[in-house]
């Protein structure tokens, strides 16, 4: 039986958790996940690691932050005037935002705090800074065609 390699169409069953073991993604058993092995539908560095196993192997795997979601950046937390949103628009706390900066530039952000006169939205993506544990088992392989002739 072949090893998987870059290139080579496979199904996995994969969770991805914290540390604390919190889950954030989870395939399910009857859908698992279909990839190309190298073309990011996964994380890049979970996908580097699944070179070399073989269906019916297991994984657990370790993705810091600098090659999951990067650090935790303290500048991507700003104050907007509350005034700012729509009238219709009832910030909260835990609540996403899509702040257009510019024309056709948008960013997505989680409100963390408010008061009377400001809002507070984290632009960071949810898991930065985080370490993420991914468990991944093959279901099965399909492997590149060669070129070679």
């Amino acid at each position: 039986m072949e090893t998987i390699q870059e290139g080579d169409t496979i199904e996995v069953l994969c969770k991805g958790k914290l540390k604390d073991g919190t889950v954030f993604f989870q395939t399910e058993e009857q859908q698992p996940l279909k990839l190309k092995v190298g073309e990011g539908r996964l994380l890049l560095a979970v996908e580097e690691k699944l070179v070399g196993m073989k269906p019916g192997e297991t994984k657990t795997i370790e993705i810091p932050p600098e090659k999951a979601f990067g650090p935790y950046n303290e500048k991507l937390v700003l104050r907007a005037p509350k005034e700012s949103f729509n009238p219709d628009f009832t910030p909260a706390p835990g609540v996403r935002v899509v702040v257009e900066i510019y024309p056709g530039r948008r960013l997505v952000g989680t409100i963390v705090d408010l008061d009377d006169k400001t809002v507070t939205i984290d632009f960071n993506h949810p898991l930065a800074g985080k370490t993420l544990v991914f468990i991944v088992t093959i279901v099965s392989h399909n492997a590149a065609a060669s070129s070679e002739t």
